[in-house]
């Protein structure tokens, strides 16, 4: 259940970050709506973010901010996720 809230989340954010770019490119920025902190549309946290080269995480309150110490239905290691992506990413 953690896993695909995890993999919902960024699938969500997939929609509003930069497209991957070559290196030499500019720094990527990450947007973050500011509706999700004034309506509660997504539970955003800084607290509960992670960041790779190309994807962010965002997870909600329930695994906490050290979601690998959650309890275990929401249970998940944010480092192991973006890595995955990053390597299904760039795969096709």
């Amino acid at each position: 259940m953690a896993t695909r809230i995890a993999a919902i989340c960024c699938l969500l954010l997939a929609m509003f970050a930069v497209p991957a770019v070559p290196a030499q490119a500019a720094a990527k920025t990450v947007y973050i709506p500011s509706r999700w902190a004034s309506t509660g549309e997504v539970p955003w946290a800084a607290e509960r973010t992670r960041e790779s080269a190309n994807f962010i995480l965002l997870w909600g309150d329930r695994s906490g901010t050290d979601p690998r110490n959650a309890p275990s239905a929401y249970r998940f290691d944010p480092a192991d996720i973006l890595s995955q992506l990053e390597n299904l990413a760039f795969q096709y």
